[in-house]
């Protein structure tokens, strides 16, 4: 598919003379990235003296519809989606987004208080609002601990069961114990009416400071309840009579709603904790999100709008790019240019590479437009920071008009005469009239007097005003022609000059 190249006319801070100006297209830095027409993979952040920089984005998490809870912790107001929860309420720091396993922010737990980072009050629909036979479920997050001492919770829901006048006390608690990450269900599933208690721990070490993916699924047609830590089973069971695959699922059900307790006497990042109402197996886990890659593998691109420099013989000279490159992490940057903004695409006209720092010869064009990819590590963790770019262009700026017009009335015709434009480039004159002023719409204007200084219009009616108006035009032609000159006004008239 084709996509068509959105154009603006976008003013720029134009230095040096007249005759031949340089200009200075900006994006990003003093300027701001407003002059951006289309952008994939990219978002901001604060870069160089605090201005907006470009960056990759990480990848858009695609909302299913077996989806219970989501929290980005990409910010305050955006952090509980689907609607299935209310915050009771929240007591954790809002973390960057070069902080964050994903996004823009993660959520930066402290242990040094007795409320958890965050309170959920489930509603009818969601999952935690219990009274309910167990489905298949999912439940996965990111953390960066601090520390991995024993009792860092990071997911708590505490409930009871009533069956036949029996009371099951229930709990779902996902922490850090002895430097594993603990899994423990009590009561939730059932052998011979009797409520067991199920736990899954890792077999590998929590490590402080290391970002580290965990997921628990269960299936309800099968029994199974699997434990993969940054995408490696640790932990596997299943909950049937047998204890083994092909034998009766285990009875399970969840009891009266309660609240859910998130990052509670735990010390560091949790990012990207979703619950879901479905069963995922490894190859679907890693289909559904690239779940370790922060970054695009195929990285970001912006482009600026089509910038109409003003001239057809406009030429850009030198590009500039303020980066920062993280290792193994790169940028490559485009231009091109044309003579008309219309029917642009992805493809034509073509881009031409250019190097940061570097002279640029061969490309003229009136309409200008700037690109630039953006490339992660061979990790996916790590991105450049685009602070600005420049692109230095002679600006082909259209030729002045005469500074002075005057005129000579004759017998049913105008001599108009000017002294010559002030541009070295000027090709020719263009001379207006009519019989109002500002509107030059006789018949035969504008009359196109060629490279002189005097041009005679006839045809006119004696007695009658008319105005003139004198524009130059270079060697881009008689339609790009520039400003009108100063106005002037004679009525032609019959007779002879009398004499002084």
């Amino acid at each position: 598919m084709k996509r068509f190249v959105f154009v603006c006319f976008f003013s720029f801070l134009f230095v040096g003379m007249a005759f031949t100006q340089e200009a200075v297209l900006e994006l990003g830095g003093k300027s701001g990235w407003n002059a951006i027409g289309f952008s994939r993979n990219i978002e901001f952040e604060s870069g160089r003296l605090g201005r907006l920089a470009v960056k990759l984005a990480s990848p858009e998490v695609m909302v299913e519809s077996s989806s219970d809870l989501y929290l980005n912790f990409d910010s305050e107001s955006s952090a509980v989606m689907l609607n299935n929860y209310s915050v009771k309420g929240h007591n954790y720091i809002q973390g960057k987004s070069s902080e964050a396993k994903f996004g823009s922010g993660a959520a930066l737990c402290t242990p040094h208080t007795d409320a958890p980072a965050m309170v959920l009050t489930p509603k009818q629909r969601a999952f935690f609002n219990g009274n309910e036979l167990l489905s298949s479920f999912t439940i996965e997050f990111w953390i960066c601990p601090k520390v991995t001492e024993s009792g860092s919770v990071i997911l708590q829901w505490r409930s009871s069961l009533v069956d036949k006048n029996r009371v099951f006390y229930q709990h779902i608690i996902v922490g850090i114990l002895q430097n594993k990450m603990d899994w423990s269900f009590a009561n939730i599933w059932q052998r011979e009416n009797k409520g067991i208690d199920v736990q899954l721990r890792s077999k590998s070490n929590i490590i402080p400071n290391q970002w580290s993916h965990h997921l628990l699924t269960y299936d309800a047609n099968t029994g199974l309840i699997e434990y993969r830590m940054n995408g490696i089973t640790e932990a596997v069971d299943y909950l049937t009579v047998s204890g083994k695959d092909g034998s009766q699922v285990l009875y399970a059900g969840m009891g009266r709603s309660s609240d859910v307790l998130v990052g509670a006497k735990y010390s560091g990042y949790l990012d990207e904790l979703k619950i879901s109402r479905q069963f995922y197996d490894a190859s679907q886990v890693i289909h559904k999100s690239g779940i370790f890659d922060k970054y695009h593998k195929d990285g970001g691109r912006f482009e600026s709008v089509i910038v109409d420099t003003g001239g057809n013989y406009s030429e850009p000279t030198f590009f500039e790019a303020d980066t920062v490159l993280p290792e193994q992490t790169g940028t490559a940057y485009f231009i091109r240019a044309a003579n008309n903004p219309y029917n642009w695409t992805d493809s034509f006209p073509k881009w031409v590479p250019v190097c940061p720092n570097c002279k640029i010869t061969g490309v003229k064009g009136r309409y200008i437009q700037i690109a630039a990819d953006l490339y992660p590590d061979g990790s996916g963790q790590k991105s450049p920071l685009v602070n600005s770019v420049k692109l230095k262009y002679i600006k082909d700026s259209l030729p002045l008009p005469p500074a002075s017009v005057w005129v000579e009335p004759l017998d049913g015709a105008v001599q108009v005469s000017w002294v010559p434009s002030v541009d070295f480039d000027v090709k020719g004159y263009l001379v207006y009239f009519g019989e109002r002023s500002g509107e030059y719409f006789s018949v035969g204007s504008p009359k196109n007097a060629g490279n002189v200084l005097t041009c005679k219009i006839t045809g006119l009616k004696n007695g009658r005003i008319y105005f003139f108006s004198v524009a130059a035009y270079d060697r881009a032609g008689h339609k790009t022609m520039g400003n009108f000159s100063k106005e002037v006004w004679a009525r032609p008239k019959a007779g002879k000059k009398c004499a002084q």
